[in-house]
């Protein structure tokens, strides 16, 4: 049968609501802190409604309070700050293939795989790469063997017509030619020179 009633149903610290025949879903306060510990099956929390949304709210001070997702050792996996910042503190992001990883309000810069080639779009402003470690190099390295591979690393233009290459043999190995493309598009190579 079930139980109605009109107002409350108050339990002290430390006595738990069990639910199930073997009380394998419980809801405790032990005077600090809150806990409902499901130990059968899965853990569903299930919105039939089709306009509402699932919500996780968290308190009123703008750093006091954190999501926090962590393992059976009670080890940090993820965490997400009142002020929407997050540390991510084990494993991978995985985005599928075509799914992009878009960063700015208005999505200005791309990160994507289609399944063949990588790609990162900057749709505003400048995009800038930048290496600012003392005594450190800025490395820019294909390790590709594959033979046909000639062109090491290229510079184009928005016709994807090369301004800048660094030019291998057909096996892929570095010759150390640059091959230098005046700034029209459609022009031929004026000049090749060794990197130095």
């Amino acid at each position: 049968g079930a139980i109605v009633t009109a107002g409350n149903i108050h339990f002290n610290d430390n006595r738990q609501a069990l639910f199930g025949n073997s009380g394998n879903l419980s809801i405790v306060n032990d005077g600090t802190n809150s806990t409902v510990t499901n130990s059968a099956g899965n853990f569903l929390i299930n919105n039939t409604s089709a306009t509402g949304d699932s919500i996780l709210r968290l308190g009123d001070a703008a750093a006091a309070t954190s999501i926090v997702f962590q393992d059976s050792a009670l080890a940090e996996l993820w965490k997400m700050d009142s002020d929407g910042g997050v540390l991510h503190s084990i494993g991978n992001y995985n985005l599928a293939d075509n799914v992009p990883l878009q960063v700015g309000t208005g999505q200005d810069l791309v990160v994507q795989h289609d399944g063949a080639d990588s790609s990162i779009v900057n749709s505003t402003g400048e995009l800038a790469i930048q290496q600012s470690a003392s005594g450190s190099d800025l490395v820019i390295e294909n390790t590709s063997t594959t033979a046909g591979d000639d062109v090491i690393f290229k510079l184009a233009g928005s016709t994807n017509a090369s301004k800048f290459s660094f030019v291998g043999d057909s096996a892929g190995t570095p010759t150390s030619v640059l091959e230098i493309v005046p700034l029209s598009e459609d022009a031929t190579a004026f000049g090749t020179g060794t990197m130095r």
